[in-house]
């Protein structure tokens, strides 16, 4: 499979390093042009290449990996996707810490914005709730494996995204609509670091769509228990957290 990336920063090219190490072609983006991409692709491997945001556009899957308010920038040139596949990686931070701050987008979450961006993409919400070195990290622990939340609309897109992922990276996913793709809270932040689960505590969470945010963070819940139980962790609230144990990221959003 050929995947681009719109972007090449931490989560870019974590999903390109495991992409290429398992047979895919991969083109790399950005707004510097390919030249500053040479030493990155030498370094990832010969399966990788460098382009332009529009040849990486171009690939049967596109990774969407830049920051919020470089978003409309990214995609503003590139013609219609005529039913390709785009994973949107990205939160709706308009700005990070020390000073985050959400971006407003009315009743729109943030994958319907980036749809509406992108004409004709089929988008699947994904990688966005894992910090780039969680992702380029590999993925098989002592514990178990990691865990990967998509969210779409199209459920052949969303299997495709599921089989590719799974194949190279994870090996649970639970799928919703993009509806029920979590907004960030004010002061947390969408891209939680995870903690590698042991897998025969998640039960695959092949959930009908969903009409809500809320059913999404309560399956999130509902998994996150499920992990804790197993590994030993005592129950806790996202609030009060025992520091006799590390510290699990927050589950608001």
């Amino acid at each position: 499979m050929k995947i681009g990336t719109l972007g090449a920063g931490t989560v870019a090219q974590a999903i390109a390093r495991h992409a290429v190490a398992h047979g895919h072609q991969v083109v790399l983006s950005n707004s510097r042009g390919p030249a500053s991409l040479a030493d990155l692709v030498e370094d990832i491997g010969p399966l990788a290449h460098a382009g332009t945001p529009e040849e990486a556009a171009a690939a049967e899957v596109v990774v969407l990996a830049v920051g919020w308010p470089q978003v409309p920038d990214a995609v503003a040139a590139l013609p219609p996707f005529d039913g390709r596949i785009v994973i949107d990686a990205t939160n709706q931070f308009a700005s990070l810490p020390p000073h985050p701050a959400i971006a407003d987008l009315g009743e729109l979450t943030g994958s319907e914005y980036v749809a509406s961006l992108l004409p004709g993409a089929r988008v699947v919400k994904a990688f966005n709730t894992l910090y780039g070195q969680y992702i380029a990290a590999d993925p098989r622990h002592q514990a178990g494996r990691q865990v990967l939340f998509l969210a779409g609309d199209d459920a052949d897109a969303k299997t495709t995204v599921k089989d590719l992922t799974t194949a190279f990276l994870v090996s649970r996913t639970w799928r919703g609509a993009p509806r029920s793709s979590p907004r960030p809270a004010e002061g947390t932040l969408a891209t939680a670091p995870a903690k590698a689960v042991p897998t025969k505590a998640i039960d695959t969470r092949w959930q009908r769509p969903c009409s809500s945010s809320r059913a999404y963070r309560s399956t999130f819940r509902s998994v996150r228990a499920s992990a804790d139980a197993a590994a030993g962790w005592p129950e806790q609230s996202t609030v009060s957290r025992s520091r006799s144990r590390p510290a699990r990221p927050s589950l608001r959003r």
